[in-house]
This record gives structure tokens, sequence and C-alpha cells, in this order.
């Protein structure tokens, strides 16, 4: 069974997720990280009342850096 993606959610630290419902897991997107930010992935993330645990890293995730 394939699980669909779901919402595409910004979290208040400014991390772009990719949701799915299914397995409750997420995808890190590509977004506007600056190289000089330092900031540290989450291991879980909770979205309207329900907690995705972080799997992955979008292969362009980090590809606006600067």
């Amino acid at each position: 069974m394939n699980d669909l993606p779901g919402d595409i959610i910004t979290t208040d630290d400014n991390l772009s997720l990719q949701l799915y419902p299914q397995s409750k897991t997420a995808t890190l997107l590509p977004n506007s990280y600056n190289s000089s930010d330092t900031f540290t992935v989450p291991e879980t993330v909770t979205y309207d009342g329900v907690t995705y645990t972080i799997t992955a890293l979008d292969e362009k995730c980090f590809y606006y850096c600067n």
C-alpha cells in the first residue's frame, strides 16, 4: 500500500515538511535555509494533534542554501 502525501507545513522554526498521514512520517523539504543559520531537525513534529516522525530529507533539501 502506497502512502500518499498529505499537507505541506511550515513549522514555527521555519522548517518545511511534507506529511504522510498513513505512516505518520514527514520529509524535510527545500526552503530558504540560510547557510549561516544553525538549526536542528527534530525527530518529530505535531500537526493537528498528530505526531509525525521525520524520516527523510528531500534530495534538494539544502539546494538553495548560500
